[in-house]
């Protein structure tokens, strides 16, 4: 498999390679769900810095998501191991509230899908509980379709994929 693309520009958007410098995002996005925000500042920038660092060793991880008229930081969307493989990725995405309801996600999520193709791969999962059905529809629009269900410690999870490298 070829590495994913390390920078990505749409027409709003611009994704590049998540580091350091998205520390302060990442915990705003935590506190914005609710979970805990444990790590410090300085561990969520040494936590983000070794993703980078993953990411040029695997091929595959978080992106960044960036506003190309302001410049401003919103959230992520990558690829991660997750449920499933390298060779079979998930891809995961979250935008901070001030950018939800403007397609930003859903954007970033089809410029996501399209580069995975580049890469080689022909599936390409995503899971999400059946009560997100924010993410149920950003997968939807981008071309993923329900597989199968299951269970883990926090209940159900729908697993959606896109495969054959469809394109957009």
């Amino acid at each position: 498999m070829r590495p994913l693309a390390s920078s990505i520009a749409t027409e709003r958007l611009l994704l590049e390679v998540r580091g350091a410098e998205s520390a302060g995002v990442q915990r705003a996005l935590m506190a914005e769900q609710g979970r805990p925000v444990t790590r410090s500042l300085a561990e969520e920038e040494a936590r983000l810095a070794d993703q980078h660092a993953a990411f040029d060793a695997t091929g595959i991880g978080f992106l960044s998501i960036r506003l190309r008229e302001t410049g401003d930081e919103v959230g992520y969307c990558g690829l991660l191991v997750g449920r499933h493989s390298l060779e079979e990725p998930e891809i995961a995405f979250e935008v901070l509230r001030s950018a939800q309801g403007r397609g930003v996600a859903t954007e970033a999520a089809r410029a996501l899908v399209a580069a995975t193709w580049e890469t080689g791969r022909e599936r390409l999962w995503a899971t999400t509980r059946p009560d997100n059905l924010a993410s149920l529809r950003v997968a939807a629009k981008s071309g993923f379709v329900e597989h199968h269900r299951t269970l883990d410690e926090q209940g159900e999870v729908v697993h959606l994929l896109i495969s054959g490298g469809g394109r957009l």
